[in-house]
C-alpha cells in the first residue's frame, strides 16, 4: 500500500500541468493541508507559517519540513500573513 504523500509529480487532468506531491509531513498534517485546498507543493507557494500552524494538526515540524521542500522547489513560505 502507497502513502498519499508520497514525492513525485503528478498530473492534474483539469489543466495537465505537472504538480509535485505535498510533502511528507504526517497524516494529520496532510489531512489539514487537504482540507484547507493544498492539494500540491505548488498551491502552497505564498502560504505564511501561520497560517499553515493555524491548521489544526498542522505543528512546527510540519512547517519545516514543508519549508524545506517548497526551497527544494524554488517556492517558499512568507512569513507572516
Amino acid at each position: 500500500m502507497t502513502s498519499p504523500v508520497e514525492a513525485g509529480p503528478i498530473v492534474d487532468p483539469r489543466e495537465g500541468d505537472c504538480m509535485t506531491d505535498l510533502p511528507k509531513v504526517g497524516a494529520p498534517a496532510t489531512r489539514a493541508l487537504l482540507g484547507a485546498g493544498h492539494d500540491s507543493l505548488e498551491s502552497l507557494s505564498g502560504a505564511s507559517k501561520q497560517d499553515l500552524l493555524a491548521l489544526h494538526g498542522f505543528g512546527p515540524r510540519a512547517v519545516l519540513i514543508t519549508n524545506e521542500a517548497l526551497a527544494e522547489a524554488g517556492f517558499d513560505l512568507l512569513e507572516e500573513g
